[in-house]
């Protein structure tokens, strides 16, 4: 008798322990996500800052770095993209920056970029980008460039083929295994060679390229977009 009533005061312990112990962690979970919820909503959008032509985001993750995200399409000439703006590094130049930008004909390009992304509308024959070149500074760990032509640090993307880069002919370098929209609205190019360590051309490669008259292409390229010449 006694043993049972003994058993009987350890098994209600142990229920009101775990329901003691289930609603202690329940408590801890409902408030740990009304807080992440809070903090979701709370985010607010980046503020935009300007530094002489450009506009700009601080980044407040984990170190603070600057985010050029665009440029006042009345810039002309050559553009100096900052390394620092109030102490602060600048490390990346986001997609559009320089879209609206017709009249720049040069980009240099500091050491602290790690992120690039450069294009620039130029559809109508009376409203063309002057933009030539596109120089990057020799101690950038991620991009490099060669007569104004950018590309990857160790050129196997062909990032940029400046809308008024002068020649008519080009030869890809063999290092080359992608080259996805880099000659997009180029108006001297006659002629193309594309070596075959290039595995595809993408979509909308060679788009706007109005002179265009042929492509070498070597045996051995694996893939070809029907879109890659569209005009």
């Amino acid at each position: 008798m006694k043993i049972k009533k003994m058993l009987a005061g350890i098994l209600a312990c142990t229920v009101i322990g775990a329901v003691w112990q289930c609603s202690f962690f329940s408590n801890i979970t409902s408030v740990s996500a009304e807080e992440n919820t809070e903090d979701f909503i709370d985010e607010e959008p980046a503020e935009v800052f300007t530094y002489g032509v450009f506009t700009y985001e601080i980044s407040d993750l984990f170190d603070k770095t600057i985010a050029i995200t665009g440029c006042d399409k009345a810039a002309e000439g050559v553009i100096d993209i900052p390394d620092k703006i109030d102490g602060l590094p600048v490390t990346k130049v986001n997609s559009g920056t320089f879209k609206d930008c017709l009249k720049i004909t040069e980009i240099n390009v500091p050491e602290s970029i790690e992120s690039l992304s450069i294009s620039i509308q130029s559809i109508k024959s009376e409203n063309v980008s002057l933009l030539e070149a596109i120089n990057v500074d020799e101690n950038n760990e991620y991009y490099c460039s060669e007569d104004g032509i950018l590309f990857t640090k160790d050129k196997t993307q062909l990032k940029y083929y400046p809308p008024a880069h002068t020649g008519d002919t080009y030869v890809i370098p063999d290092s080359v295994n992608e080259i996805m929209g880099a000659f997009r609205f180029n108006r001297y190019l006659k002629s193309v060679t594309i070596p075959s360590s290039v595995e595809s051309t993408g979509t909308v490669s060679f788009f706007g390229c109005t002179s265009l008259e042929s492509v070498d292409i070597a045996y051995g390229v694996k893939s070809i977009s029907f879109m890659s010449f569209i005009d």
